[in-house]
Order: structure tokens, then C-alpha cells, then sequence
């Protein structure tokens, strides 16, 4: 039988021509997006979930919260620089990515081995289905894309009122661009710095929702430093005020970034890179990335090692920019929002170094490690 999987809206493109009137069982969506397109255009389909089990559920689980703690513990691996590892500062945002990687793996192995198929057209995910079928005499027809599986913030939702959608999404490097010109603009008179007194510094907090905290805390500290990483601290009239009114101080990274040698960035990032680079042979990961005799380190590593390599000197930038931070302000407490995430764990990185208090306002679960 023929079978048609469709991941991306350019599977759909690619294929919806040669669908015809091919039965449900057929056609097979492998994606929420994919799903909704084939809705759209009356197309009855199956859906991947159609072929798990609750016990399919928790093993997917099981296997994603494994590969995303543990990869970089793996044998031989050395993604530190000064103490904090690449791998530990990608924890939370690599779960989606191995959670759609593992969801394939799993699902794609119950729908051949249920299926029968004796020809597939398929888009992207051909490597993940040649390692899942290895000597079986399917033919596979593909249909490949520019499109690559992605960490969950190498690309930023902003919203737009003016627009219908509401939302655009641009890359991780647009969006550092844009808010640091943002904050240079908006936060000249909130920079100023007064050592050698009772500092807190607070990471990513919207003035606008907790205007009392700020208050509170004005009236404990003599110094309130906000360092907001991922959007600006002053966005509207009313955190502008409510910061004014308060005497917070925003901490800009361009401040700090011009100062710091750039030498030194380019070595250490260059160290870092060529470690990310001996990964491709790196036996260990070859055992590790492995479900149910299905080998997919070779079907991942040179996507995986791309993101690696992207996030490798904005890693080594961040951490020498708050090292300097810390050296020329004297911070009594880190108080942290609720998102234990890249930006975050590098900060705490360096409160921990200088045995600094660290405050958590938890909002919800936080991720699991020993």
C-alpha cells in the first residue's frame, strides 16, 4: 500500500496533488499543523496519537526527559567553559526538540510496522525512516525542504495589535537587536550605578505586575538593578513610571559589552566550537541516542551540532558580560522570575561562583535534575 506522511505544510504542497482519493487510512498526520491543513482541505486522514498507547505516552516521556539531562554526561564530552556547560544551559529548551524526535521515532515504528506500506512519500523525516526500517523493501519517495527542527526560543513571538495575526516571529538575533535598541533609548536615566550599598538584582520581572514587590523591595534595598534578558523593563507609560518612582536602576548588556575584550571572546567561543565540533565522533552519543535498537545520533548530529554551534558564542558573550557585572556591582541577592532558562542559569552561574543568595519565585514545575 501507499502511504502518504505529512509533517510540514510543504509535505502537504509537495504531495496534495498525487493524494487523489486515497483512503484515510492512507494519509497520516504527523503534526497538529498538518492535521489542521488536511482538515481544511477535506482531506480524511489519521493522526499520528491515533497509534500510541497511554503506556506509549509515558515511554515518550521517559525518553525525552532522559535525552534532554543527560546527552552532554555523556563519555568524553566537554562542552564547559569556566565552570558552566553549554549542554546544562539547554536543558529546558531542548525538550521540544527531543520530544518531536522521540514522538517520530516511536510513531513512525507502530505505523510501519502496522501499515505494511510498500511505498512512502515522505518530507524531512526520510532519515529518521530509513533507520527505522533498515532492510525492509520499502520504497520511499522524498521530498526534502530547507526546514530543520529548532530550540523553542531561536525564534521570539512579538505581538502586533496592527496586524491580524496578532503575532510575527523573528530569529533569536533580530530580537537582541531590536530590544537592545530599544532599552538604549528608553533606559538612559535608569543606569546609573551607586556601589558599595545593599543591592538586589532581579531577573526579568514586568514592572507593570508586580509593582508592590517593587515597591517593597525600594524600601529594603538601597539599589534595585533590574536585568531583563528577555524583553525590555520599560515597554509602555506605565512601567516607565512605575520604574521612575521606585528608583530602580536597568542594567543594559551594551553597557558592559563594550568594555570587555573581544579577544577574549573569540578564543574562548572558538575553544568552545571545536568541542561542539569532536561530537560528530563521538561514540558515546552514538549509544545514547538510541530507541528500541533504532540508531538516530547519525540521523541527527549535523542539525543537532548546527544548534549547538549557534548557541556556543552567545553563551561565552553572556557569561563574560555578567562576570563583569558582577565584579563592578555589588550584589547582595539574585532574585529570579519563575523560568529556570539559558539567560537565567548563566546569571546563577555566577551568583553561585561568588556565593551570592539566589531567590526563586516558582510559578510552576520546574525541570528535573539531580
Amino acid at each position: 500500500m501507499e502511504l502518504f506522511l505529512f509533517e510540514t505544510e510543504e509535505d502537504f504542497e509537495n504531495y496534495k496533488n498525487q493524494i487523489g482519493k486515497k483512503e484515510p487510512q492512507n494519509i497520516i498526520a504527523l503534526s497538529t499543523k498538518t492535521h489542521k491543513i488536511l482538515k481544511k482541505n477535506c482531506i480524511s486522514h489519521q493522526v499520528i496519537d491515533d497509534f500510541f498507547t497511554v503506556d506509549d505516552y509515558n515511554k515518550i516521556d521517559k525518553i525525552m526527559i532522559n535525552f534532554s539531562l543527560n546527552w552532554y554526561k555523556q563519555k568524553e564530552i566537554d562542552l564547559e567553559i569556566e565552570g558552566l556547560n553549554l549542554g546544562y544551559l539547554l536543558e529546558t529548551e531542548i525538550v521540544h526538540y527531543f520530544l518531536t524526535l522521540v514522538r517520530y521515532v516511536i510513531g513512525l515504528k507502530k505505523i510501519i510496522e502496522e501499515k505494511n506500506p510498500t511505498k512512502l512519500f515522505v518530507g524531512n523525516i526520510s532519515p529518521i525512516i530509513k533507520s527505522i526500517i533498515l532492510e525492509k523493501k520499502i520504497m520511499i519517495i522524498e521530498k526534502k525542504t530547507d526546514k530543520k527542527l529548532k530550540l523553542d526560543r531561536d525564534e521570539i513571538e512579538i505581538p502586533i495589535p496592527l496586524l491580524k495575526s496578532r503575532k510575527i516571529k523573528i530569529s533569536r538575533n533580530q530580537f537582541n537587536k531590536t530590544k537592545n535598541f530599544i532599552e538604549k533609548i528608553s533606559t538612559q536615566s535608569f543606569t546609573n550605578k551607586n556601589l558599595n550599598q545593599k543591592s538586589i538584582l532581579l531577573l526579568d520581572f514586568n514592572p507593570v505586575f508586580y509593582k508592590q514587590l517593587l515597591k517593597n523591595l525600594s524600601d529594603k534595598f538601597d539599589n534595585v538593578y533590574l536585568l531583563n534578558q528577555r524583553r525590555p523593563a520599560i515597554w509602555n507609560l506605565q512601567s516607565l513610571k512605575i520604574i521612575k518612582q521606585y528608583k530602580c536602576k536597568i542594567l543594559k548588556f551594551d553597557d558592559y559589552n563594550d568594555s570587555i575584550s573581544k579577544n577574549e571572546i573569540t578564543i574562548k567561543s572558538k575553544e568552545l566550537e571545536n568541542k561542539i565540533a569532536e561530537l560528530e565522533y563521538n561514540y558515546s552519543l552514538k549509544e545514547f541516542f538510541k530507541i528500541d535498537n533504532v540508531i538516530l545520533w547519525d540521523v541527527i548530529k549535523d542539525e543537532f551540532i548546527d544548534i549547538l554551534s549557534k548557541r556556543s558564542h552567545e553563551m561565552v558573550l553572556r557569561k563574560t558580560v555578567i562576570r563583569k557585572i558582577f565584579e563592578e556591582i555589588p550584589i547582595s541577592i539574585v532574585f529570579e522570575w519563575s523560568y529556570k532558562g539559558f539567560e537565567e542559569r548563566i546569571v546563577n552561574n555566577q551568583a553561585l561562583l561568588k556565593q551570592i543568595p539566589i531567590v526563586f519565585l516558582q510559578h510552576s514545575i520546574i525541570v528535573e535534575n539531580s
